[in-house]
Parts: C-alpha cells; sequence; structure tokens
C-alpha cells in the first residue's frame, strides 16, 4: 500500500463543522453560501480524493488529499492563492522602481452599500486609479501614465465588516515618451478632499443616498465622545483620573476636532523586490489566522486574540461558533467577482505592449521578460550603460502557469519540505495515480484506521508579513 497522511483537521474547519447547522437557522443565508461552507468543511477529506505519490527509486509511496479550493474562507488554500500572488506581483508585474502604498477608507454610514452591491468594487477600484492618476500628473505638470494595482477588503480585525482599498501605486509615471518621472509623495489634505467628493458624487449617482444625506456627510462633525451604558458593575470598582497636565489644550483639540469619516495612509514605501513581495502577501490575505484563534467545543465558544501589533495590541473578543461563521460568511465574495483589479501600466491589455515600449521594457520584472521576449528590434539593441538592468536569473519556460500549479514549490518555501524528494532513498517521487472512487477510497481509508501513525504539523495560514517596510 503506502505511507499514511492523515489530514489533522484546522481550527476553523472544525467550527464551521460543528457550527453549520446553528448558522443555517440563524442567518438563513442563501444555498450558494451553504455549499461553499460545506466544501471547505471537507477539505482535504479523504473520502472526496486522493492523490498516490510514489519513488520513482525505492517504491516509496504515500497519499496526499485533494483541497477545498474556497480562497478567502479555507486558511490553507487561502495561504496557497496569497503566496502564488505576491510572486506574481513582485515577478511578473510590479516594474523595478520605487511604489507606495495607499489605504482608502469610507465612513461607516456607506459601508452598509458594500455588502448588497458588489457592482461598487469595481466602481470604486476605478474611482481610485482615475483620482490618483491626476494627483500625479498635476504634481509633474503634464500627463502621465501611472499604474497602481488596486486591492479591496471587506475585512478589519476581528473579521469585522470594514471595506477599504489597499492601492500599490507606482511613485510616478511615464511620459508619452517612455522616460518616467519620479514623484515621491504622499496624499495630502487636498487628495483627501477630492477622495470624498468623487465618492459622495458616485453614491448619488447610484442613488445610494440623496442630497440630504450628501450635505450631511459634508458638514459631519464628530467629537470623538460617545456614551455607552450597557454593561453593569456589581464589585468594586477602580477608577482613573486624568491628569491635569495639559488638560486644557487637549480640551480645545478635542472641542475642535473634525473627522469626515473619509481617509488616505500613504506612508509606507517600497524599494525592493522582497518589500513588494510581502506587501503583496498582506494586501491579497484572508480574513483568518488560524494561529490566533481558540475553540472551546463544549461551550461553543471562540476566543479570537488581535495581533500583538496595531491599534488593538492582543485583545480578545469571544464569539458562539455560529456568530464566529456568520462573520466569515460576510466576507465571501460572489464567484467570479475581481477583488484585484490593475490599471495604467499595470493593465492587461497595456502590457501586452512593454515590448514595444523600450523604457518601460527595460524595467519589466525578471519573470515578465522571460515569458515575453521582445520581438522589437529597438529593444533587442544594446541600452544606454546607465539604463541597462542586471542579467536576467534564468527560469523555466512557461514560469506563470507552473508557479500557479505548483504546491510542491510552495512546501520547499514555506515548510523547506520537498515533497517530491523520498524521504528514504533521496529519491524522485512522482504522482502515480488519481483516486476518486469511493469504493478504492473506502479501502485506503479502512486500511488507514488500521495505522498508528503521528499526523503532520496542520498547515494554516500565517499571520501578515512581518517585514520592515520604509514608512515617512
Amino acid at each position: 500500500m503506502g505511507t499514511y497522511i492523515p489530514h489533522r483537521e484546522g481550527i476553523v474547519q472544525t467550527i464551521v463543522r460543528e457550527s453549520l447547522t446553528r448558522y443555517q437557522a440563524y442567518a438563513n443565508p442563501p444555498q450558494v453560501t451553504i455549499d461553499r461552507l460545506e466544501q471547505f468543511a471537507g477539505c482535504a477529506d479523504w473520502s472526496k480524493g486522493v492523490a498516490r505519490i510514489r519513488c520513482e527509486d525505492c517504491g516509496h509511496s504515500y497519499f496526499r488529499p485533494f483541497s477545498c479550493k474556497v480562497f478567502h474562507l479555507c486558511p490553507s488554500c487561502d495561504q496557497k492563492r496569497t503566496l502564488l500572488y505576491a510572486e506574481y506581483l513582485a515577478d511578473d508585474l510590479l516594474l523595478d522602481l520605487p511604489h507606495r502604498q495607499f489605504v482608502f477608507t469610507i465612513p461607516k454610514i456607506l459601508r452598509p452599500y458594500f455588502k448588497t452591491d458588489k457592482r461598487l468594487f469595481g466602481e470604486v477600484s476605478r474611482l481610485i486609479f482615475s483620482l490618483l492618476s491626476e494627483f500625479f500628473s498635476l504634481a509633474a505638470g503634464q500627463e502621465l501614465l501611472c499604474a497602481c494595482v488596486v486591492s479591496y477588503q471587506s475585512f478589519g480585525e476581528f473579521a469585522r465588516f470594514h471595506p477599504h482599498w489597499h492601492v500599490l501605486v507606482l511613485e510616478g509615471g511615464f511620459t508619452r515618451y517612455d522616460r518616467f518621472v519620479y514623484l515621491p509623495i504622499g496624499a495630502d489634505e487636498g487628495l483627501l478632499k477630492v477622495w470624498q467628493a468623487a465618492m459622495l458624487s458616485l453614491f448619488l449617482r447610484e442613488e445610494l443616498i440623496d442630497q440630504a444625506r450628501v450635505n450631511m456627510l459634508k458638514d459631519w462633525k464628530h467629537s470623538g465622545f460617545s456614551i455607552e451604558s450597557e454593561t453593569r458593575l456589581f464589585s468594586d470598582t477602580v477608577i482613573w483620573t486624568a491628569s491635569p497636565k495639559g488638560f486644557q489644550a487637549r480640551v480645545n483639540m478635542l472641542k475642535d476636532w473634525k473627522h469626515s469619516g473619509f481617509s488616505i495612509e500613504s506612508e509606507t514605501r517600497l524599494f525592493s523586490k522582497a518589500d513588494r513581495e510581502a506587501l503583496g502577501q498582506y494586501v491579497v490575505r484572508g480574513a483568518t489566522c488560524a494561529e490566533r484563534i481558540q475553540y472551546d467545543q463544549d461551550s461553543d465558544t471562540v476566543i479570537w486574540t488581535a495581533s500583538p501589533k496595531g491599534f488593538y495590541k492582543g485583545k480578545s473578543e469571544t464569539f458562539k461558533g455560529f456568530e464566529f461563521v456568520d462573520q466569515l460568511a460576510a466576507h465571501l465574495p460572489p464567484r467570479r467577482v475581481q477583488l484585484v483589479r490593475r490599471y495604467g501600466v499595470y493593465a492587461g491589455k497595456v502590457r501586452k505592449q512593454w515590448q514595444e515600449r523600450p523604457g518601460i521594457y527595460r524595467l519589466a520584472p525578471e519573470g515578465w521578460q522571460k515569458g515575453h521576449p521582445s520581438q522589437s528590434q529597438i529593444v533587442q539593441a544594446k541600452p544606454p550603460e546607465a539604463l541597462c538592468v542586471k542579467e536576467a536569473v534564468q527560469v523555466p519556460d512557461g514560469w506563470s502557469k507552473l508557479r500557479k500549479q505548483s504546491w510542491a514549490r510552495l512546501l520547499q518555501k514555506v515548510y523547506e519540505v520537498d515533497p517530491f524528494v523520498c524521504p528514504k532513498c533521496h529519491g524522485t517521487m512522482s504522482v502515480v495515480a488519481i483516486i476518486e472512487d469511493p469504493k478504492e477510497l473506502a479501502k485506503i481509508i479502512n486500511w488507514a484506521k488500521q495505522q498508528n501513525r503521528e499526523p503532520p504539523v496542520t498547515v494554516c495560514a500565517r499571520s501578515p508579513p512581518v517585514r520592515a517596510l520604509v514608512s515617512v
């Protein structure tokens, strides 16, 4: 037979499986959502099919179950998607030039519209690119061909519904003569006001809000003060008293505080391929991180601990199992809806012309140059010494396609284990069979139950990449 490698169910998978029935009664979700949750609950289920991998030299073999491929929900499958897309950004798309991350947010009163109207994802993405193109063109004093990758995320900490946009922006743009104009500038008060006005105009044009609501949002002033009275205390309480030092100055600041609910952050800058790949993982990550979730099955309690960095700094929040599933299900995008879009120089139609535009082609990433050899005599000619790029690393033909299919290469990258190297003789292993017949699978499972082997380490989604990015 072969070596049985059992699958140890992940914690998020356990919660979904145990709470799916209560979630259906609680939220009454559409059937498509239930189907995707059930598909995720069966991730790496041996009864749904396995692949047999055998050594060509000594005959040693093992079985590998199929994954669910429910991205944005399954921590394991989503990790694969995240790593692949980050590699695609760094190797095949982003030019070898400085980039900056912009983060666009909107007030809470506008967020619910994105739950019901999925068209808004694309509308807002195009709007952001239009604003940034005008922003850099005005700064340069001439029209520029800019570039950005817009990633929509619907979640914040604890998977709360918080739609916002991560934008990887090229710091500058190209003139019509392919000369790059470097503009290391971030968001200012003017761009923020334009962002607010453009979003309100979009919602007004789509007839989602009326003019009265627009006027209210434009004049909205929030002091930051609020009163909550739900928590009752029946024991002694310690009352904290603020220091009077600088008290009046703080009071005056709070009285004059005005916040529209719109914001733009642009402090993170990216100068290297490693930085671009690290941030690429962050902007396309999933909503969950299994490493920070605990589950008590007896009490049906989920404890979610926040990241040790950031605003919440390790605080936790408690859910019932069905509430946790409801939180996650809200972030499942509709099928065939693109949450990551490319514009300007990075748009598909423009990228086809890179090899005909020497100024851009010389800055193209190594993977793209290898997969798209230039047919232009101008480009093939040796460029000036100042514009020469380093020699491209030799990569296999069909690099992009191979990367999208190579789970083995990802295991090497993340866990430093090559699944196609025999652990006994170090020979070459290969897939020799795909087994989906229920009868044959039942035989394999019955045999596997008789084996007393230790399960492998659970594959779970990692935390956002910790890399020292440059901030200004």
